[in-house]
C-alpha cells in the first residue's frame, strides 16, 4: 500500500506572527495590491496570500523576503515588527 506524501501546514497563533501578518496587510493595502496580484507577484495561491494575512501560515525567511520584495517593502522593517512584538510580551 502506498503511502500518501503531504506536506505540513506551518500554522501559529503567536502574538508576533499576529503583528507581522497585519504589518503584511497594511503594507499590500498601501501599496494598493489585491491579494491576488500579490500572489501572482510570488507564485503562490490566492488562499495562500489569504492565510499569511490572517495568521494561519507562518513564513519562513526566504518567503519573508520575497513576499516583501512583491510589496516592495524592506524585510527588516518585517522582522523589526516581530522583534518590537516579542520585546512587548517579555515587559
Amino acid at each position: 500500500m502506498r503511502k500518501k506524501l503531504g506536506f505540513k501546514k506551518k500554522t501559529t497563533k503567536s502574538k508576533a506572527g499576529a503583528a507581522l501578518a497585519v504589518w503584511l496587510k497594511e503594507k499590500r493595502l498601501s501599496a494598493n495590491l489585491t491579494q491576488k496580484e500579490v500572489a501572482s507577484r510570488i507564485g503562490r495561491s490566492l488562499s495562500y496570500i489569504s492565510r499569511v494575512e490572517v495568521n494561519s501560515q507562518i513564513l519562513d525567511l526566504p518567503e519573508l523576503i520575497t513576499y516583501c520584495t512583491a510589496l516592495n517593502t524592506d524585510p527588516i522593517d518585517g522582522l523589526r515588527v516581530v522583534i518590537n512584538s516579542e520585546k512587548e510580551d517579555s515587559a
